[in-house]
């Protein structure tokens, strides 16, 4: 914290690199990380960001630099550095860290549309019988463009940062004839024109408005001869009123081709279309299971009171109302399967969970009553998650032994106080740091939700930086993007392209 508040680049240089070389850093750099924005906030010196900005690329260890870039990234995307949004994107520019770039424009509603929020970064798509037939693919700058020609005008854009589509509908305007002036004219053309001639309307009487259209003053009056006078009032002929006007032929709507084809040459996805190997749907399918963001699922468990074995806690399917309330307070409530687009944590469909999600993190919750099946299939399930709450309702403390596994390395204990406070009780396998509930803390209802959430992700995130083998999400997503999936993408010629966007499937 001296270090930052000071502004130092050389001294932070050089206190990343005792990190990344001594022992104990794998342990520390998350507690480090996970305090970076507090020490903005205290920081009294401008330059913090700049310095810190400065010190990535000295950073040899590419684990580390990842690390502090990630954790920039994830104080940029919750707004406490959004003055500092185009600062830390050239930076990223510079360092080539796509992904990360990438979210920070999302976030800011620019690329690649506004109008997905953080939920809906993995939009669902129909998938065709036959992709390779029924798809064109357009390599568009940094993102892969699909065109399933089925369905005309709907399209998917993948890009590092995940998958988008748009079902776009042309919007259809009838042209209305408006006769109401043809029609006075027309009235005033049979009766005749009288000068002098008043009108009352709304507004009371008003003069013609013939009267006041300009004339020429210097032409002298005429009057016909007699002779034709006679001939008029002698004549038998009657005036003919005007002849109807035509019926409105309305212009011919475009057809769904043209539009097509409009749309298309206005994207400029003509030049751009590729030709795509026969697997290319295997392709696509897993970089669309390779996660842009950290994902985590995390155990739920109720524990009713007199209840002291595992099979009787994991039997329940209901709980206390302040359980119920706690859980639904933890993210939204999604159905697996039913148009839940996010991260499903490995449940069945039809399955009920709390989801959360962040510009950078997933989280998807395994409650204990909410699960299907008997205690055996929900143990499938909670027993391999990394982190377990429990919330315990017995009077007699909560032992690990009750449900013993290998792979909960991170144990959180709720347990109530009072009427209106809960003590937390944390323990973990190794020593991990992590925040901001810690042993023995006591926490009111109505923040325990909210707390315990940001709880469980950071213990997750010091679990897995405590292993040397663990990378952020950004490293594997670019390479898959990059090496798996766009280079086996070839541009075709443009008589090609044509045919494949517009023949034989989109008719008018």
């Amino acid at each position: 914290m001296l270090v930052i508040q000071r502004g130092d680049s050389d001294l932070m240089s050089k206190m990343l690199c005792l990190l990344q070389n001594n022992r104990c850093g794998p342990s520390l750099m998350p507690l480090l990380c996970s305090c970076l924005e507090s020490l903005y906030k205290v920081s009294k010196n401008p330059n913090t960001l700049q310095m810190v900005l400065r010190t990535i690329p000295t950073l040899r260890d590419e684990r580390v630099r990842t690390e502090v870039q990630w954790t920039v990234a994830s104080l940029a995307l919750s707004h406490s550095l959004r003055n500092e949004l185009p600062q830390i994107t050239r930076a990223f520019l510079v360092d080539q860290q796509k992904l990360l770039e990438g979210a920070l424009l999302t976030m800011e509603g620019q690329f690649p549309l506004p109008g997905f929020n953080v939920s809906k970064w993995n939009s669902v798509e129909s998938t065709p019988t036959k992709p390779n037939e029924t798809q064109v693919f357009i390599q568009k700058d940094s993102a892969i463009i699909g065109v399933n020609k089925e369905q005309q005008l709907e399209v998917t854009s993948r890009t590092v940062i995940g998958r988008h589509c748009w079902v776009l509908e042309p919007h259809k305007a009838e042209r209305k004839e408006w006769r109401n002036v043809n029609a006075w004219l027309q009235k005033e053309a049979q009766r005749g024109r009288r000068s002098g001639r008043d009108s009352v309307g709304i507004l009371g009487a008003m003069d013609d408005p013939f009267d006041a259209l300009p004339r020429q003053s210097n032409v002298a009056p005429t009057t016909a001869p007699p002779e034709w006078m006679t001939i008029v009032e002698d004549s038998r002929r009657q005036p003919q009123p005007l002849k109807p006007l035509p019926p409105f032929a309305a212009k011919a709507a475009p057809s769904r081709l043209q539009e097509w084809r409009s749309f298309s040459a206005s994207l400029g996805f003509v030049p751009n279309v590729s030709e795509v190997p026969l697997n290319f749907s295997r392709d696509l399918k897993h970089l669309d299971q390779t996660c842009a963001r950290e994902v985590h699922k995390v155990a739920v468990i109720y524990v009713a009171d007199g209840q002291e074995d595992k099979q009787s806690i994991l039997s329940n399917t209901s709980a206390s109302p302040c359980f119920e309330r706690f859980v639904s307070e933890l993210g939204w409530q999604v159905r697996i399967g039913r148009g839940h687009e996010g991260y499903p944590g490995g449940l069945p469909y039809d399955t009920e969970a709390p989801y959360y999600a962040a510009p950078d993190t997933e989280l998807i919750f395994h409650v204990s009553t909410h699960l299907t099946g008997d205690a055996t299939q929900k143990w499938k399930h909670i027993g391999n998650d990394e982190v377990h709450v429990v919330w315990s309702e017995h009077s007699k403390p909560y032992r690990r032994e009750t449900i013993a596994t290998k792979f909960c390395d991170v144990l959180i204990v709720l347990e109530r106080a009072d009427a209106k406070m809960y003590r937390v009780r944390v323990e973990t396998v190794s020593a991990l740091e992590f925040g901001p509930l810690y042993d023995g803390a006591l926490v009111g209802s109505e923040e325990l939700a909210e707390l315990v959430r940001l709880t469980v992700i950071n213990a997750s995130r010091a679990y897995r930086l405590a292993h040397k083998n663990h990378v952020r999400p950004l490293r594997h997503r670019e390479h898959v993007f990059a090496h798996d999936t766009m280079r086996h993408m070839k541009k075709v010629r443009l008589s090609d392209a044509i045919n494949a966007l517009y023949i034989p499937t989109m008719t008018a």
